[in-house]
This record gives structure tokens, sequence and C-alpha cells, in this order.
């Protein structure tokens, strides 16, 4: 059974990833991605913890609140379960008497551009045995950005999280001010 489980988790991430570049200068950023269809930026750096704790802590799972909880930070490692650093990701039991493990490394933090256009952020855990992946929604209208796991946890290999807010939305870029123009020519 816990081979079939890993199975639809491995066919859900290859079904959810486009695997094309997403951003200018790498899709390994851990904060910031420069579209490479110059629709803008996607800046994570305001949401992002430097003090080496997690942006987003104790977020109840979706379908276990009392057993699992995931502390998120999208930007900068943390250190957690029993001094693990270099973290973004982790799953905290709640009542369940399985340890604190790692869903997703800073290192492993890759951008992608799901099939339906949405982009995300891939982890992956230091054993490679765990995969995360974040959907980024954009909330222009709200004032504060969450952080909420959905889905079933596959079997404990394959967590899907939401990062909503405005936080999550493609800055757009503004012409450069400074480009001289000559009679409606741009130089």
């Amino acid at each position: 059974m816990q081979v079939l489980n890993y199975c639809v988790a491995f066919a859900i991430l290859l079904k959810t990833a486009s695997f094309q570049k997403v951003c200018n200068g790498g899709d390994t950023e851990t904060c910031i991605c420069d579209r490479t269809d110059n629709s803008g930026t996607i800046d994570l750096t305001s949401i992002g913890n430097k003090v080496n704790k997690p942006w987003f802590s104790y977020v109840p799972s979706s379908m276990y609140p009392f057993q699992f909880m995931y502390s998120y930070n999208p930007c900068y490692e943390f250190t957690d379960c029993y001094y693990i650093s270099g973290l973004s990701i982790v799953m905290i039991p709640g009542e369940n008497p399985i340890p604190c493990m790692d869903v997703g490394v800073m290192n492993s933090s890759t951008f992608v551009e799901e099939e339906n256009g949405q982009i995300s952020l891939h982890y992956h855990s230091y054993d490679m045995q765990r995969k995360a992946v974040v959907f980024l929604e954009c909330n222009s209208s709200s004032h504060e950005n969450t952080f909420t796991q959905f889905g079933d946890e596959y079997a404990l290999v394959f967590f899907t999280f939401k990062l909503n807010g405005p936080a999550a939305c493609v800055i757009s870029k503004q012409p450069d001010q400074r480009t001289p123009r000559i009679a409606g020519i741009s130089m």
C-alpha cells in the first residue's frame, strides 16, 4: 500500500509541473522571481523572516488539524525539529506521536509554472523522501498573507500548500523613466 501511495504522489508531482524556465537568472532563487515572460516580478522578501524563525508558525493541517501542523518561511532558512537547520517547511506533530520532520529545505526551493499558468514553489526534504508544493495565489486586495495546507498529506511524502496575499502577486514592470525619447522614438 505504501508503494501505491508513493506512486500516486509522484504522478501528482509530474502532472503539476511544467518544467519550463520561469525566472530570469534561474528558478532556484528563494525569494524573488523576475518572470521570463516580462510580466513582472514576484518578491516574497516582505514575508521572509531573517531571524532563524518561520514567518508562518503552527498552521494546522486541513485534514488532520490535531495531528499535524506546519511552519514555513519562504525566503530564509530556519532551524527546528531538534536543531535541524536549513529548513523552509517543517511538519510538527500535534497529538500525533511521530517526530517533527522536514518537508522542505531552503536550498531546494524552485519556482515552477504549473500547467494552468499558476506559479508555485517546489521544495524537497533533506533525504529527498518528501516533496512540498506551495501554490502562490495573488490577492492584492488583502492586507495580509496567509499560508494554508490543503488536501491529503499523501502518505506523508507529498504536501500541498497555498500562499495567499499581496506578496504572491506579480509586480508589473514599469517602463524605465530614464530612457530618453526623441520624437516618440525610444533609444
